[in-house]
């Protein structure tokens, strides 16, 4: 089975029909807790080769995009000498040449994976209380029962399910079967009605010795020391950047090598994704956590990650920033995106980064205690978050308004590069 049709989009963005001041913050909903937004996400951290990818509300296959948040009903498939890569807080998922595996569970403590054809190397390295990780096989279901490596062969009607645990502990559970696979074992599950296993030495194959190799490249830490495992997309901080110690605001992170203009949200694109409305998707290797949570601010003339207090599940967010004038519209078929500011005659969308203890401000659905959750990390006081979602603040209020980017709106629209597409403005206008 190989995938190779790509998704179209279904809307249509007409730049004449463009709107402003769209803002789509709905009224707070306190007694519907329920209908927030999932607190904890997914990445595609890695791509090689052709890999495919489809939402739950869509049937036809698109190219993947790094940094792309990952949420239940998502598929992934790896075509022919491809591969990719998943993060999930502390666990990595690599997916093996000609896979199809899809997302079918994933809150704050649960994930469920399903493998529709081919091989997945697992790496977790913490699995605190209460978190449950499955992967759903042809013949049944694989429990991770701690820390650990793992391999594990779908299977089909014609090819047995392989478990193998290289270090770590896991359970098969199965019509008629209940197997605890052990570390150094593989099982091998073969059959229907009933089910059948041997077990043998595990063995790595060459996705499992592609996994290590990466791991030791990326410089992966078990146990991160200034954000929480939980948090999607640590693992790469170590790898391109270093931490400082900072008076004013604690640890900062500091990425190694970027362009002289660089700026936080600046080098990347905007995606629409449900249901949190526009979505930052940055270019950096290292780009979804310092973009998803925390904070940025400059520290010694260089730009600086702040992740704030650490908080055992941290609540990822769409992206943090403040939009100019209020956050674009959600894109429609014959309607444009809301936009805050002109150029000239040109209908404009702009944003700046949001400092250490500036609050953030969800433009989607959302009840108090999300908004307390999501901000939690920069601002303890309740009030304070209160004030700032009812009350309109300049740009010149904002620590970073002199790191604001400005594109044409329908460049965001279109989800173009943003670097290229950005546009000078006087401050005085953006004042």
């Amino acid at each position: 089975m190989i995938r190779r049709s790509v998704r179209v989009l279904a809307v249509t963005l007409l730049c004449a029909q463009l709107a402003t001041g769209g803002a789509i913050a709905q009224p707070y909903d306190p007694t519907d807790p329920a209908a927030d937004p999932p607190a904890r996400v997914g990445r595609l951290s890695e791509v090689q080769g052709v890999v495919s990818f489809h939402a739950a509300d869509q049937d036809q296959w698109s190219p993947a995009v790094p940094n792309y948040p990952v949420t239940a009903g998502n598929s992934f498939w790896t075509e022919p000498a491809a591969r990719a890569a998943l993060q999930l807080g502390p666990a990595t998922i690599r997916m093996g040449s000609q896979t199809e595996f899809d997302v079918v569970a994933l809150d704050e403590h649960n994930f469920q994976g399903q493998i529709g054809q081919g091989s997945i190397n697992l790496r977790l390295h913490v699995l605190a209380p209460g978190d449950n990780y499955q992967i759903v096989t042809a013949r049944g279901t694989v429990q991770i029962t701690a820390p650990g490596r793992y391999h594990i062969d779908g299977g089909t009607d014609a090819t047995p399910t392989r478990v193998a645990v290289f270090d770590g502990a896991a359970q098969f559970v199965g019509n008629n079967a209940d197997l605890v696979v052990r570390p150094g074992e593989t099982a091998q599950i073969s059959g229907q009605d009933p089910l059948t296993y041997d077990v043998a030495v595990a063995r790595p194959d060459e996705l499992d010795r592609w996994a290590s190799a990466r791991d030791e490249r990326q410089r992966i830490v078990a146990a991160p020391r200034y954000v929480s495992p939980a948090m999607t997309g640590y693992q790469d901080l170590d790898g391109y950047g270093s931490w400082a110690q900072t008076p004013d605001a604690g640890p900062a992170w500091i990425p190694s090598a970027v362009a002289p203009d660089w700026a936080p949200y600046r080098y990347g694109h905007w995606a629409y994704v449900a249901p949190w409305g526009w979505t930052w998707i940055d270019d950096a290797p290292w780009g979804f956590a310092p973009f998803h949570y925390g904070r940025w601010a400059r520290w010694h003339d260089r730009w600086a990650w702040y992740p704030g207090a650490v908080i055992e599940r941290p609540v990822y967010a769409p992206a943090l920033v403040a939009f100019v004038g209020g956050p674009p519209a959600a894109p429609g078929f014959g309607i444009g995106i809301g936009v805050g500011i002109g150029i000239g005659a040109i209908a404009a969308a702009a944003w700046i980064p949001l400092g250490p203890h500036e609050v953030y401000v969800p433009p989607y659905r959302h009840s108090p205690a999300y908004v307390q959750n999501v901000n939690i990390s920069h601002v303890t006081n309740v009030t304070t978050i209160t004030n700032n979602l009812t009350v309109n603040r300049t740009v010149n209020n904002f620590a970073n308004a002199s790191a604001v980017t400005v594109v044409p709106a329908s460049a965001m629209a279109s989800s173009q590069p943003v670097a290229r597409a950005a546009v000078a403005v006087p401050p005085a206008q953006l004042a």
